[in-house]
């Protein structure tokens, strides 16, 4: 409902939410989200509330699915390393990691025309800087209320195989 007002421009006048400011907005949610696990980030998890990663998870996606062009976000997503340090998700975290790599993987389709190849992003939530990567993702970290706390990437292969996300 407040969407809706928020995308009408006569109805919601000054506060109109265009694509100009979902692009802002996911260029500064791709920094964080990429930015380097620090005190804030610490602060956040030690809250010991799962919900607030959720709503990470869920606002990186959103706001690149509704994105412009940015010059700036599309370098950000080309990185050969492309590392996302954010907390691990409360619940539905399969579909949040599955959500977030549709989100990178299309916004680059659509404003850069190919992705890097292989492509891959990886995932930290051990909450500390670390620039060791475990292998491909594993069941046990996505599944489930499983604490793993790895570094690991995701790939394609991350896709349901009847669903392009």
């Amino acid at each position: 409902m407040v969407r809706e007002f928020l995308n009408d421009p006569p109805r919601a006048a000054p506060y109109t939410v265009d694509q100009s400011t979902y692009t802002k907005a996911a260029v500064f949610a791709v920094e964080f989200a990429v930015k380097a696990w620090d005190e804030i980030k610490y602060i956040l998890l030690q809250r010991d509330e799962d919900k607030q990663w959720d709503l990470v998870w869920d606002a990186v996606a959103f706001m690149l699915s509704m994105a412009g062009y940015s010059a700036e976000l599309v370098n950000l997503l080309s990185k050969q390393n492309l590392t996302f340090n954010l907390g691990r998700p409360g619940t539905n975290v399969r579909h949040r990691v599955q959500t977030l790599f549709g989100a990178v993987r299309n916004y680059l389709l659509k404003f850069k025309g190919s992705n890097p190849s292989p492509f891959k992003i990886i995932i930290d939530w051990t909450q500390y800087p670390n620039n060791y990567v475990g292998n491909c993702f594993m069941a046990e970290d996505l599944d489930g209320d499983g604490y793993t706390w790895r570094v690991f990437y995701v790939d394609e292969s991350i896709l349901p195989s009847d669903e392009d996300i």
